[in-house]
């Protein structure tokens, strides 16, 4: 049942809202746990239906814009302030930025008496489960600040990482697109004009020049082929991975290749090792944090296997030993998590491993790119060097020819 209430703060502000509840009573009682003075409390006549969650994230919202609100949130609550007035004054700080509206939202529905959780949960696409989970653990516990800390703390270490990834990707993806414009310009264009000369000669080419000029007519006559494969391959591609069997055996499939299924493995221990551990030390219950931390695990092959590490744990089995039998995680991270489980540090052991694997998976990013940068210069230097020799080798048979 919905009721509408009137309140008068400490400070002498008058709130209004609407709580679910079963009587007038209750609606009372958590009015005077939150520290407020009751007015007015009355059954709602109707109250409007509210949007479950607004998708800001087309707005613009980045995911460095969660971060600094939950960075800067826990700093206004360390100072001193209130939450209403904490959301408040950022609300003010972001005015006119999309995530301005969204912690305006926030701050609406918590001066109405809504928890920090439910009002953060209105809004899906921009704060997490783990979030969330973390969010209620802190309420629960009476420690919102370090709870929104350890989430500010979680989100920049995961934003290095990706900053680290994609900083070390650039150059390569740079390279590969103008180094492949550039070929579909020479074949496509060039080579095609100059084989008509070569044509008008009279003179026949040699082999390697012949291949070349074929390629080039091919990618001429052929090229939005090309496009249309890319345009409708990719969509296609995406369609197919939502479906469960279909993702299962991709998923799988990765994991077997040479380096990528390693660098995956790890990744997602890393991932996982970090969420876990700062959901345990949060003080959620294992079993709740180990659940919350597999829907954050992307691929397909090792999220089947957590939950199967899940199912053993309800059956009275150890975390680590749950973990071994079911081997989805290298043999160092179940052995580490072990020892930790033994001494009673899970969490602090979680984060050890969480930090041992970050750092192993940036650097066999740079490694690898350190080795196929140069790689891919000396190919891209031999296709064209080619491509420059069977012209000039079709030149010269013509000036033979002629002489």
């Amino acid at each position: 049942m919905k009721f509408r209430y009137k309140a008068a703060s400490q400070s002498g502000e008058v709130l209004e809202g609407v709580f679910d509840a079963e009587s007038e009573k209750a609606v009372v009682q958590r009015i005077q746990a939150q520290g407020h003075v009751p007015i007015l409390v009355e059954k709602a006549k109707s109250v409007p239906k509210r949007s479950s969650g607004w998708n800001w994230a087309r707005l613009g919202i980045r995911p460095k814009d969660a971060d600094m609100f939950c960075i800067e949130l826990a700093t206004l609550l360390k100072a001193g302030l209130a939450l209403n007035q904490a959301l408040e004054t950022l609300a003010s700080m972001l005015k006119g930025r999309s995530i301005g509206e969204v912690v305006r939202d926030v701050q609406l529905q918590v001066r109405k008496g809504e928890r920090l959780s439910s009002a953060l949960k209105r809004h899906p696409k921009v704060f997490t489960e783990m979030d969330l989970s973390m969010v209620r653990t802190g309420e629960a516990s009476g420690n919102l600040t370090a709870a929104l800390e350890r989430i500010a703390g979680f989100r920049e270490r995961a934003r290095e990482v990706r900053e680290a990834l994609t900083s070390t990707l650039i150059y390569p993806m740079i390279l590969l697109v103008f180094a492949g414009i550039s070929l579909v310009v020479i074949l496509g264009i060039v080579i095609p004009k100059i084989s008509v000369l070569f044509a008008n000669a009279g003179h026949e080419l040699p082999l390697i020049t012949q291949m070349v000029v074929h390629m080039g007519e091919f990618i001429r006559d052929w090229w939005w082929a090309g496009l249309i494969a890319l345009f409708s391959g990719v969509p296609y591609l995406r369609w197919r991975l939502r479906t469960v069997a279909f993702r299962a055996a991709w998923d799988r499939r990765l994991l077997t290749i040479p380096f990528l299924g390693t660098w995956i493995s790890k990744y997602e221990t890393a991932r996982f090792t970090r969420i876990l551990g700062t959901l345990l030390r949060s003080g959620m219950a294992l079993l709740s944090a180990v659940e919350v931390a597999r829907d954050v695990v992307v691929n397909a092959n090792i999220k089947s296997g957590v939950s199967r590490v899940i199912a053993e744990i309800r059956q009275g089995h150890g975390f680590s030993a749950s973990l071994l039998s079911v081997g989805i995680f290298p043999k160092l991270a179940t052995d580490l998590l072990q020892v930790g489980e033994k001494t009673g540090s899970l969490d602090e052991m979680l984060l050890q491993v969480a930090h041992i694997y970050e750092r192993d998976t940036q650097s066999q990013i740079k490694r690898m790119m350190s080795v196929l940068s140069p790689l891919l210069i000396l190919f891209l230097a031999v296709l064209i060097g080619t491509i420059v020799m069977s012209v000039l080798v079709a030149v010269l048979g013509v000036n033979e020819l002629a002489f």
